[in-house]
């Protein structure tokens, strides 16, 4: 049989895992959630889950736009995955050591003193959430599945020798 639908679902369900995994490690949900408790102190629980949720669905577009474009924007500037692989990694684990040495901190100026409906901005957790670490393991991610779908199965590998 050329085509094992069981084996190809465990293929597929651990490379779910695997980005899951990844995506989340890089995110940092724990760290994400005490920078929005920090930026938002003063709003009441609905309009904190209206924020939670347009800060929730703008992270997932800078992921989603990244894991569609990303390839072909280092396609047009010629470069290579592996290159772009390494570059992530180093920024990756300087922001790794930076959060270690505990000098990663969310400052954000108080509204001015006359203005009640000033509302805090969110940036600094969509800067968190959705930077350049996420970006690099998206894209990366994106790249290394496109090359697994586009692979023949190792079923056919041996029905074809």
């Amino acid at each position: 049989m050329p085509f094992d639908l069981h084996m190809n679902f465990d293929a597929s369900l651990h490379q779910m895992v695997q980005a899951t995994v990844t995506v989340l490690a890089v995110i940092n949900p724990v760290v994400c959630g005490s920078i929005f408790l920090t930026l938002t102190p003063q709003l009441a629980p609905a309009p904190r889950r209206r924020a939670a949720a347009k800060a929730a669905l703008s992270i997932l577009i800078v992921m989603v736009t990244s894991a569609l474009v990303g390839l072909k924007v280092l396609s047009i500037f010629d470069i290579s995955l592996d290159v772009f692989r390494i570059v992530g990694g180093m920024i990756i684990a300087y922001m790794g050591f930076d959060m270690l040495s505990g000098r990663h901190t969310v400052v954000q100026a108080p509204p001015p003193d006359g203005d009640v409906n000033a509302r805090g901005s969110l940036a600094p957790l969509i800067m968190f959430a959705a930077g350049p670490g996420t970006i690099t393991a998206v894209v990366t991610l994106a790249a290394v599945h496109k090359v697994c779908r586009s692979l023949p199965s190792p079923q056919l590998w041996s029905a074809q020798e």
